[in-house]
């Protein structure tokens, strides 16, 4: 395995450690096996929107999460992302 991706993967598992008990205290599912495909994949927010979120048609996961569960909420999917911030980085950007 090359450097960059043991770095990548080290990173992945950082952000699990930080945020998995916050994770599963806002939303009420396991973010690892469920949700954490695996430290190299990281996040799995497709399988997460479908599954736990269901977003409408033409409504984003990150409004739909806001809607619901409110900015902390969302703010954590960025994290989990490896937006460290915490902000949707697409913002402004249309």
């Amino acid at each position: 395995m090359g450097l960059i991706m043991e770095l990548y993967m080290y990173k992945n598992i950082q952000i699990y450690k930080k945020y998995a008990k916050e994770f599963e205290r806002t939303f009420g599912v396991r973010l690892m096996p469920d949700y954490w495909q695996n430290h190299l994949m990281g996040f799995d927010m497709v399988k997460f929107d479908k599954e736990v979120i269901k977003s409408p048609d033409n409504v984003s996961c990150d409004e739909q999460v806001r809607k619901v569960y409110g900015d902390k909420a969302a703010e954590l999917i960025w994290k989990l992302l490896g937006n460290e911030d915490g902000k949707d980085p697409f913002k402004g950007k249309e």
